[in-house]
């Protein structure tokens, strides 16, 4: 069992390094403009499995550092639209409970513990991102290329190209999914490509790990056939750099081990949600640039 103690600060630590990444990354980001939309749906998933984890251990001394962090985080990447509406409600809702829970208290900066003198109301994350459509089409189309061993035909401004050829473009037969690719009209200049899209690629590990632990009783899960689906999930998590669809199994696994955590009086699964986190770490600090940026 994990003392609550050190899962805070290991929380805390990993909240950190995510804030850290994720300052860097927006800081690096093209002026904001309607062009430009950021994908967060495998953060959201992650910061609700983190939220999760701190509103189970109500109390404990480092969780307003903690919900600094994840209301920082929120803060920083609502500066751009999302892609996914879900994302924006998801979001907005986490942080509206933070506030809630913070309410009364001394705000507390993130990275130092400091106290905080900006006494700015928090905006809510659903005023500040909106979807928008994608530029009017202006001339031309964009021609033929070849990358990465993969022919993308000509294309008309403002559509999107699909292609199932993940394994192709990885050079891995164990990655499958689909790519895609639009034609970005810009005004009073030819159409040009937009980079690859690889966020709907997957690994067929995970896919044989979600397979097996949806659709089955609950109850029927043994301890050592969860940690390894875990084990699975961690060491293939890194085969594609798009996190969707592995933290979205790394969630059912999660939920599984909520509910069968809440039966067992000696919290056996304890150690179990440390592997996840871990895996969740690992996730956050892998290759930002080539999993958060969307289609515009």
């Amino acid at each position: 069992n994990m003392p609550s103690v050190i899962l805070f600060d290991w929380i805390v630590d990993g909240l950190r390094q995510l804030h850290n990444a994720t300052f860097q990354y927006i800081n690096h980001l093209p002026p904001l403009g309607k062009e430009l939309r950021i994908n967060v749906t495998w953060l959201t998933h992650a910061l609700q499995l983190i939220y999760q984890v701190i509103r189970d251990f109500n109390g404990d001394p480092m969780e307003s550092i903690a919900l600094a962090c994840i209301l920082e985080i929120i803060n920083k990447t609502s500066s751009y639209s999302f892609c996914h509406q879900e994302d924006i409600e998801n979001l907005t809702l986490i942080q509206s409970e933070i506030i809630e829970r913070l309410a009364g208290q001394p705000k507390l900066l993130c990275q130092t513990s400091q106290l905080s003198f900006n006494t700015e109301e928090i905006i809510p994350a659903k005023s500040l991102s909106n979807i928008v459509d994608i530029a009017p089409a202006t001339y031309g189309n964009c021609v033929s290329v070849i990358d990465r061993r993969i022919l993308w035909p000509q294309l008309l401004p403002n559509k999107v190209m699909k292609e199932s050829k993940c394994n192709i473009y990885f050079q891995n037969p164990n990655v499958k999914g689909y790519l895609l690719r639009s034609c970005r009209a810009i005004d009073n200049a030819l159409p040009q490509w937009s980079p690859v899209y690889v966020c709907k690629c997957f690994s067929t590990f995970i896919s044989k790990v979600y397979t097996r632990i949806v659709g089955t009783e609950t109850a029927s899960f043994p301890l050592h056939f969860l940690n390894q689906m875990a084990s699975f999930i961690h060491k293939y998590q890194e085969d594609v750099p798009g996190k969707d669809f592995t933290v979205t199994t790394l969630h059912r696994l999660f939920v599984i081990q909520q509910a069968l955590d809440a039966t067992n009086i000696g919290s056996e699964y304890r150690n179990l949600t440390a592997c996840l986190l871990r895996t969740v770490s690992s996730i956050l600090q892998s290759d930002m640039i080539n999993s958060a940026i969307c289609l515009s």
